[in-house]
């Protein structure tokens, strides 16, 4: 994962054109929200999907946090974070605050509570709602799919 001028020096090596720093596009003033600017929220997609052949995947884009700090990189490419999938357990996408996320690997730690602790999907997805809940105070929301 590149950031900052490493990814910029990677970007020009590549041949790619420089362009005004797109940051400055979500920056907002002062108690200005994104729903003030055009009338609805962003947010994220996610996607979870079990296809013909019995693998399963998983697939998170991030309409990002305005305001957030220059350089940071939030969950959604740190896989066990905010994405995560293993043919042998489930597929989970989430939604919310990607610091939550990466400070309680809670797609993974779902994936996790199948594998080491037997619990179905539903039970898994709860459990790490309450995880989720307890070790950050965490706010976001997951979709999952599980081969059971």
């Amino acid at each position: 994962m590149l950031m900052g001028t490493g990814a910029v020096a990677f970007a020009r090596s590549s041949g790619f054109v420089e362009v005004e720093d797109p940051a400055n596009y979500y920056r907002l003033p002062v108690g200005v929200t994104i729903e003030d600017v055009d009338g609805f929220a962003h947010g994220t997609v996610g996607a979870v999907a079990l296809d013909t052949g019995g693998a399963l995947a998983a697939a998170t884009s991030t309409g990002g946090v305005v305001n957030k700090r220059m350089g940071r990189v939030g969950d959604s490419p740190i896989i066990g974070a905010g994405v995560y999938a293993d043919n042998e357990t489930c597929a989970v996408s989430a939604t919310g605050y990607g610091e939550d996320f990466m400070r309680s690997v809670i797609a993974k730690t779902i994936a996790d509570f199948i594998d080491m602790k037997g619990m179905n999907a539903q039970q898994a997805t709860q459990a790490g709602i309450d995880y989720l809940t307890r070790k950050v105070k965490g706010r976001g929301r997951l979709s999952g799919r599980s081969l059971t």
